[in-house]
């Protein structure tokens, strides 16, 4: 039996679970960009999503476990499907509509405005007769698989796993799929597994981006703002702010902990501990980040560890294009001064000038049109600037809007909506794409942005690494670089095969720059820097003495 709507759930919910499982029917049922919404401020709709035909539509879901829905619920979908630009409406309850409901859905009809509805006896229904697993499922790769049996085996022995995948490589697939196979095959005692994140909007996407590799027959549910599920039988997602200040909590059989670079943080420690889960597994794109504990002391050695570099040489992730821009460089006096050492903050101020927004803007156009890009994410360095530079690429002919954490829900997943549905060629972000967010057709990121940190810097470039049918690269355009990123691009770029070095030099490189030349000067000083965005911000580092006979130094633009 189907546990995405039974009469557990048609009956006691709670509301947001059954929020979530129409979102999940939708997904089994061949929907796409499926969009939780529901929330205080959310306009009347709960859920969005897109049809075969690219119509949009709006959900509104009614749970209630006596009283028949009225027609307010038909006038909250209208407000939403305006608010959200929405094609299509739809209401979907948990008991049958009363007859204010009926009235108001025929007159609109004959008025020209149809809204559909599903009671709770055809959500049965439906959900009885979608497929076991969401349609178009891809097949594992071998190092997938790999990573599945490896994980699982040290699970059963040990109790214990890590798994290292960058982003795009599939932590969620090998995750999600070896749950499964511990819970289908009995080998779970209580049949409970908890996943914990670190926050709010990491556990909706989590519990939605398993479904993808569940069977419909294994429950989830979610346990975090204010939330709580009638039972926990399957897998149940939660902050580990919640899990911590819970003293009720049934026993698990195995803990999922997702960005486990979080993991030797007290707060974690503290809750693991007082949980006594049995068995626990880690997982995460950026492991060098432990909050000052090993994460293989906590877990063991990684089962099986790919980075970037690793992912892009075998084909796993979109190939990239990485260009940096930089201008106006004076580099006869650079190489005059080298012998003395700068710091790291000198270097970035007499070597990266960032380009300003109007060239960003032409390159931009240019690359849009030529190289035929269907998607653009734009990493900004302020709120304001994100909504400037939206308004330009709007004036220049694009379909732009900026996204900030500062937007409210209703905005928030309205823009995103529009995105999704090719409505929007651009977003321009705040930190808002960094941790957690699927956009696998995104072909073009744009850097305006500087930051220090490798991870974020990870973080933000596999947004676009995702392979996605009908995408051949993702091209990178760089305008904010400072050192420290420019040693990370060379870094994932670079392997032992001579023609990746080689192919830095050449036109169409994966790190270009406004001149050969320059590339060669970056190449060979970069090599010699090590680590250099473990450097402090005073810290000196010394560029290579370069014969002058040897190097042509460009006049500066």
């Amino acid at each position: 039996m189907s546990n995405i709507f039974d009469d557990t759930i048609l009956r006691y919910g709670p509301w947001q679970e059954f929020e979530r499982n129409t979102a999940r029917l939708l997904l089994y049922a061949g929907w796409h960009d499926i969009r939780l919404v529901g929330r205080t401020g959310d306009g009347g709709a709960d859920v969005l999503a897109v049809d075969r035909n690219k119509a949009v539509w709006i959900f509104q879901c009614k749970f209630s476990t006596r009283s028949a829905p009225n027609k307010d619920a038909i006038d909250e979908v209208r407000r939403a499907g305006q608010i959200y630009d929405a094609d299509r409406l739809r209401v979907v309850t948990s008991q049958d509509p009363g007859r204010s409901f009926n009235q108001e859905r025929r007159k609109l009809e004959a008025l020209g405005l149809k809204i559909e509805h599903i009671g709770p006896n055809s959500l049965k229904s439906l959900a009885q007769n979608v497929p076991l697993y969401a349609p178009g499922q891809m097949e594992l790769h071998e190092y997938q698989i790999d990573a599945v049996e490896r994980l699982r085996s040290a699970v059963l022995e040990s109790g214990r796993g890590q798994l290292v995948l960058a982003t795009g490589l599939g932590k969620t697939v090998v995750v999600a799929t070896m749950v499964a196979d511990l819970l289908n095959d009995g080998l779970l005692e209580n049949g409970r597994v908890l996943v914990l994140a670190h926050t709010v909007p990491l556990v909706n996407q989590l519990l939605m981006s398993f479904w993808r590799h569940l069977p419909k027959t294994i429950a989830t549910h979610r346990l975090a703002a204010g939330e709580r599920p009638i039972n926990y039988d399957g897998i149940t997602f939660a902050t580990i702010q919640t899990i911590g200040n819970i003293d009720d909590l049934p026993s698990f059989d195995l803990v999922i902990v997702d960005e486990a670079h979080h993991l030797g943080a007290p707060e974690y420690l503290r809750t693991l501990e007082r949980l006594n889960i049995p068995k626990i597994v880690g997982v995460t794109a950026t492991p060098w980040r432990a909050s000052g504990v090993s994460i293989d002391r906590l877990l063991g050695k990684p089962v099986l560890s790919m980075g970037i570099k690793e992912g892009l040489a075998q084909g796993f992730l979109s190939d990239v294009d990485y260009r940096i821009f930089i201008d106006n460089i004076d580099w006869k006096l650079v190489a005059e001064q080298s012998e003395y050492g700068y710091t790291i903050a000198q270097l970035n101020k007499r070597l990266i000038i960032p380009t300003r927004d109007e060239e960003a803007i032409r390159v931009i156009r240019k690359v849009f049109k030529e190289e035929n890009r269907k998607r653009g994410l734009i990493f900004s360095p302020s709120q304001v600037h994100a909504r400037s530079f939206a308004s330009d690429l709007r004036m220049n002919g694009f379909t732009a809007a900026a996204l900030t954490s500062d937007d409210d829900a209703r905005t928030r997943y309205k823009i995103i909506s529009q995105f999704a549905s090719g409505k929007l060629q651009f977003l321009c972000v705040v930190d808002i794409f960094n941790e957690g967010i699927d956009v696998p057709d995104v072909d073009l990121l744009v850097f305006l942005r500087v930051t220090h940190s490798r991870r974020i810097f990870v973080q933000q470039l596999g947004r676009g690494l995702r392979i996605n049918s009908g995408k051949q690269n993702v091209i990178v355009l760089d305008f904010a670089a400072d050192v420290r990123r420019i040693h990370a691009a060379l870094d994932f770029t670079s392997s032992s095969e001579d023609e990746v070095i080689e192919r830095l030099l050449l036109s169409h490189a994966l790190v270009s720059f406004a001149d050969k030349s320059m590339g060669s000067f970056f190449y060979e000083w970069i090599a010699d820097l090590g680590n250099i965005q473990d450097y402090e911000e005073d810290e000196l580092v010394r560029l290579p003495v370069i014969d002058p006979e040897q190097f042509n130094y460009p006049e500066p633009l």
